[in-house]
């Protein structure tokens, strides 16, 4: 049978009512047991409290094992199983003496709370085993969710690249613009400075300051 077909939900859902129902079942067993274990120990000569403290003891121990097999991965759960065996079979067992005292239908009467309850509770160990072997499945069926990496957004500056020949060579100064820049600075240098900055003869620098100024 496919495990993976079946509703964990509700098989966990069923599993919580059976316990339930095997504690109730438990409780009734212990309460209708108790004072006919109680009644026997004391026609064997026992004091009250004695009776009592054997009485109890049986089924606390019986309590305590049942509470030891619903912890989930336990890993003694035979050990236990076999110790809520034993502390069952005493009660069943006592109550049936007490029983016969009456006849066989007592002794069945006064057994079978006690059964009833031994038996629950094999139900719901079965039923645990089983809960545990579908989830097993179920998970074995789920794919691990794979995180996708938020995207980056990176913004990009490109720098325009100047070929050769988008280089903007600037023209050089002509000798006539030195010469007027040279003759319009204040104190006026004489021509003679400006043929000598210039790189020309005085003559040229006359001809060109008088021609720019005739204009």
């Amino acid at each position: 049978m496919d495990l993976t077909t079946i509703p964990v939900e509700y098989v966990l859902k069923a599993a919580k009512s059976v316990k339930k129902l095997a504690y109730l079942i438990a409780v009734i067993g212990a309460v209708t047991s108790f004072g006919t274990q109680v009644e026997l120990l004391k026609s064997w000569s026992l004091t009250t409290a004695f009776a009592w403290g054997i009485a109890a003891t049986i089924d606390i121990l019986a309590i305590c094992a049942a509470i030891a097999l619903q912890v989930p991965g336990f890993p003694d759960r035979k050990l236990v199983g076999w110790i809520l065996v034993i502390a069952l079979s005493t009660s069943i067992t006592a109550n049936i003496i007490a029983g016969l005292e009456v006849g066989a239908g007592a002794a069945a009467a006064h057994a079978w709370p006690v059964l009833a309850y031994m038996l629950a509770e094999l139900i719901a160990s079965r039923l645990r085993t089983y809960v545990a072997r579908v989830q097993v499945a179920v998970a074995a069926t789920v794919q691990p969710v794979e995180s996708k990496p938020e995207p980056v957004h990176a913004t990009a500056t490109v720098t325009p690249v100047t070929t050769p020949t988008q280089a903007v060579t600037a023209k050089p100064e002509s000798g006539k613009a030195k010469i007027l820049a040279l003759a319009s600075a204040i104190p006026t240098p004489t021509p003679e400075e400006i043929a000598v900055k210039v790189g020309v003869k005085p003559g040229w620098v006359k001809h060109v300051i008088k021609t720019s100024t005739t204009a």
